[in-house]
């Protein structure tokens, strides 16, 4: 009797220690834990920032519900060599599109930000798709004229361009597109958000049709 009390004694002592063990902030599940608040927090942050994040620039056709979203730097080698899969993704699916916010790394890529205002401006112009390619494409450089560039996508009134890059409301979208995405997590270009997952670096365009249908 006394033997049997001891043994159950020592399973509840061992299966405390288990508990503990497993509970405690250095058990086995606590990056398990901490992947699981920091995936919560961002999904609250997503949602809190979704009406902002509508207000990007858009390629291609919107439709209801949430679009992929692309952080881009139009210095950014990778960028670049996303366009292609992006370009692709908006040709097989006419009826899809993908809104564009600007995250430029001034730091390493000193022309980045004069393009980020180039491009709201044509954006606001009307131009956007056409300005988005061509800085995509062109070697940017202390000698890059954003008005050949913004004459070129189709942009009529120049004078009116000129003014708008510098002009405080553009500066104020840029540094918006800038505050979410330092808000999602965005470190470094490209990023997508491709239905509620933050991705990193290049995608295909299957992955992007994938997450507007799932």
């Amino acid at each position: 009797m006394f033997g049997k009390a001891v043994n159950t004694l020592v399973n509840l002592l061992i299966l405390g220690a288990v508990i503990f063990t497993l509970a405690s902030p250095q058990g086995p599940f606590a990056d398990w834990r901490t992947r699981r608040s920091a995936r919560k927090e961002f999904l609250n942050i997503l949602a809190l920032h979704r009406p902002e994040i509508s207000q990007g620039a858009v390629l291609g056709q919107l439709q209801s519900g949430h679009q992929p979203v692309v952080f881009t730097d139009y210095q950014c080698p990778f960028c670049r060599a996303s366009e292609g899969e992006i370009q692709r993704f908006i040709e097989e699916n006419p009826d899809r599109g993908l809104l564009v916010l600007h995250f430029p790394l001034e730091a390493i890529h000193p022309f980045a930000r004069g393009a980020a205002l180039a491009a709201i401006c044509a954006d606001e112009a009307g131009h956007f798709p056409a300005m988005h390619h061509l800085l995509m494409t062109t070697e940017l450089s202390n000698e890059t004229e954003w008005g050949e560039l913004a004459a070129e996508a189709g942009v009529g009134d120049l004078v009116w361009f000129e003014e708008c890059t510098t002009a405080e409301r553009t500066e104020a979208r840029l540094e918006r597109d800038r505050e979410l995405g330092n808000a999602l997590g965005v470190r470094g270009t490209p990023t997508f958000i491709i239905g509620d997952e933050l991705q990193s670096g290049g995608v295909t365009a299957r992955q992007l049709i994938d997450g507007v249908e799932g």
